[in-house]
């Protein structure tokens, strides 16, 4: 992430020269505040080491994607306290003025500016989300507002034939970030020329992947930006024969590790996948657990071997209707996500698990919650108690919602939905339904937000020292 200056104490270890040391920095803080700092290493393929800390009072910016469309809206709002004592502060969104929850008619999106409360940080948190309805494309786009990066993973979409995947970048801070692009693919890791680019103060840019990455089936990228890092996401959408497959918003996967979680998805299709990312010069043997009031492994799933550098699709065609998660776990760290096609495509990221957080829901939804250990998790005014392994759901009006799980960590995500999509290229259909056997509920444009950090998290931040 790319805000600037914890202020926290830290504990850790760096590796130097093929050795570990303890390496304690003393760093004077706001206040005159001296504060031990301690690096530690990250996993492959980065050679950065990283800490964690929290930073000093100052505005928090976050970047709300821009989408455009047949029907759009925005809903923003400035995020203090605990997760179990929650409140909204002041902030702004581009020029408008936030406070309290906000909901905005345009997604215009734009950067989104939390002002600090109380000598804290504040956490802004929001989302964009657009019905397109166009030629070539239809389908519900929805992402959260992002935070910048020096490392982003985005593990989605396709350039095949009938496919389009594009990646944005936007530098919002006062300074001039680099970044470099990695790509991975069916066959390993993809040879890119020219992908590299400075980025000024407010710029953006945008890649056509297609053009850069082309007939790639399974696609996954890395982004890496020095300095203040840089927001990146992605757009996919696609045709198939005559028929649109829906379009979506790819946002940032958590990172590599050996286990990772990806809540949200919406079973019963026989169009979906989860999609594995081998990210290291080894080959990896994976497995994949699905999760709804049951944990079961994922027939044909128990041992699955990526070679290094590849990109792996897993069908989850033949599994029963509902709202669940997805649990991967390899020998070696791995990336994952999950998509789903009806009449629209839905990408589902990989989140970290945390204590607490904040879901954002632009319109009414469904939130899904799985935790590995047994514990209760409070949203809104319910209780939701969750067994090991197990996924749960609650509906949600649109808003926004912090949610605390105790002592365990939990996975979270909200699933919206919007209107009816798919149809034949050069229009919506109303026979579209019929004519692909689809249900009423498949029938529905859908996509996927992950939970955000809560205020608390706002402040803690994970810096990488090349």
């Amino acid at each position: 992430m790319s805000e600037q200056s914890p202020n926290r104490r830290f504990s850790g270890v760096v590796k130097v020269a093929g050795a570990l040391i303890s390496a304690v920095l003393l760093l004077v803080g706001a206040g005159g505040a001296v504060v031990a700092v301690a690096l530690a290493p990250t996993a492959e393929p980065s050679a950065a080491a990283t800490f964690t800390g929290i930073a000093p009072a100052s505005d928090t910016l976050r970047y709300c994607p821009p989408l455009s469309g047949k029907s759009t809206g925005s809903l923003v709002a400035i995020v203090t306290g605990t997760a179990d004592n929650p409140g909204f502060g002041s902030g702004t969104l581009q020029d408008r003025e936030i406070s309290q929850v906000r909901t905005l008619a345009s997604a215009a999106g734009g950067v989104l500016t939390g002002k600090p409360a109380a000598g804290k940080r504040t956490q802004p948190v929001g989302a964009t989300r657009a019905f397109v309805a166009t030629d070539t494309a239809s389908g519900l786009l929805a992402g959260t507002c992002m935070a910048s990066a020096q490392e982003t993973w985005l593990v989605g979409g396709s350039t095949v034939v009938g496919r389009s995947t594009r990646l944005y970048l936007q530098n919002i801070a006062e300074s001039s970030t680099s970044v470099r692009l990695e790509a991975y693919g069916s066959t390993g890791r993809v040879n890119l020329t020219n992908a590299n680019w400075t980025l000024k103060p407010g710029e953006n840019t945008t890649v056509p992947l297609e053009a850069k990455i082309p007939d790639e089936e399974r696609l996954a990228v890395r982004v890496v930006a020095d300095g203040p890092g840089v927001v990146a996401w992605m757009v996919s959408d696609g045709t198939e024969k005559v028929h649109t497959i829906g379009a979506d918003l790819i946002g940032p996967a958590a990172g590599a590790a050996k286990q990772v979680v990806v809540p949200g998805i919406q079973f019963g299709f026989d169009d979906s996948a989860v999609r594995i990312v081998n990210p290291s010069n080894r080959g990896v043997k994976a497995s994949v657990r699905v999760s709804t009031d049951t944990s079961e492994p994922l027939v044909g799933a128990e041992n699955i071997e990526i070679p290094a550098g590849s990109v792996f699709d897993v069908s989850l065609s033949g599994l029963s209707e509902g709202i669940g998660s997805l649990t991967v776990s390899a020998n070696r760290p791995i990336l994952a996500s999950a998509v789903t096609l009806g009449a629209d495509m839905a990408w589902a990221q990989s989140v970290s698990p945390s204590a607490d957080g904040v879901l954002v829901l632009p319109v009414d939804g469904v939130a899904a919650f799985y935790a590995s250990a047994a514990t209760s998790v409070n949203v809104d005014t319910e209780t939701v108690d969750i067994a090991v392994g197990e996924t749960k759901t609650v509906k949600l009006k649109a808003g926004v919602y912090p949610w605390s799980a105790g002592d365990v960590r939990v996975a979270a995500a909200a699933v919206i939905t919007g209107e009816k999509a798919g149809g034949l290229i050069g229009g919506l259909q109303d026979n579209q339904v019929a004519n692909r056997h689809l249900s009423a509920n498949a029938a529905l444009s859908r996509a996927v937000l992950p939970s955000l950090p809560s205020a608390d998290q706002a402040a803690t931040r994970r810096v990488s020292v090349r």
